[in-house]
């Protein structure tokens, strides 16, 4: 997904940037021609880097927010049933897992996909943690 997103960046930026100065030949000052087309490159790939990573963001809040929902939907079922019911029996977790997967989905898209003001303090190491794993996943 990476390089799909950062060649349509890249062609776009090639073709707004064709007539301008810097990159056109006419230039006498042939140092900056010669590291535009290396700067744009790496510029691109680091806005198509953050578009899949906001992407992939928000595939992972979705997926989390529904199994989220249904691990609390059936919990909630045993609780008030007292374990009576058998959550295969009954169609009510599922309805229940999907309202509470919106409910978390709002919420996370609420707060920018960050966490909020009083765990992000407390799981700063894990945040750390995870933008580490993002980029060593991006560089590989």
């Amino acid at each position: 997904l990476l390089p799909i997103i950062s060649q349509v960046v890249l062609q776009s930026c090639n073709q707004f940037l064709q007539n301008t100065s810097i990159l056109s030949t006419n230039t006498h000052n042939t140092h900056i021609q010669q590291w535009c087309p290396i700067i744009l490159d790496w510029f691109c790939k680091s806005v198509g880097m953050s578009i899949a990573w906001k992407i992939q963001t928000i595939i992972s809040a979705f997926t989390s927010a529904l199994a989220g929902g249904l691990i609390m939907s059936r919990a909630l079922l045993q609780i008030r049933s007292k374990g009576q019911k058998n959550h295969e029996d009954t169609n009510i977790d599922e309805i229940l897992s999907y309202t509470l997967g919106g409910a978390g989905f709002y919420f996370q898209y609420t707060q920018s996909f960050d966490t909020p003001f009083p765990l992000n303090i407390i799981l700063w190491p894990v945040e750390l943690a995870e933008y580490y794993i993002r980029w060593s996943i991006t560089n590989n």
